[in-house]
């Protein structure tokens, strides 16, 4: 598997960026690598600081044996793909993990939060 590429290492938080790659295997008839068409990839996610590993979405490679997936970023952390393998080929993941920083948007006003209590009077201006 090539690297894993992102469409934007930073992004706001729960938007979607795309990741992509290439399959490719070993022709022994041809003597070379070459392109793995219609193969089911895994792209998977880990948050910054933890272990775990979570399924995000199935992509199949192309006819040039690519693979283009559109996926939401959760939080801060890791994107790779794997390759689960066939009868006659090896599994394989990517040799990278693809960090990816995530960012809130700022509340009006400045401040992380809420926005500040405001007072408001009744129509007739009474207290």
């Amino acid at each position: 598997m090539s690297k894993l590429k992102a469409s934007s290492t930073k992004v706001r938080k729960n938007r979607y960026i795309t990741v992509s790659g290439t399959l490719s295997r070993y022709y022994s008839s041809k003597n070379r690598f070459g392109a793995f068409p219609g193969q089911k990839v895994r792209i998977i996610f880990r948050f910054r600081g933890k272990k775990t590993w979570y399924h995000v979405k199935w992509v199949k490679t192309n006819s040039k044996g690519r693979y283009t997936a559109k996926v939401r970023a959760y939080g801060d952390g890791y994107f790779a793909a794997t390759f689960a393998g066939t009868s006659d080929t090896w599994a394989a993941s990517t040799p990278n993990d693809r960090y990816v920083n995530t960012y809130a948007v700022p509340s009006p006003g400045g401040r992380s939060g809420p926005p500040p209590v405001m007072t408001v009077l009744s129509w007739r201006g009474d207290q």
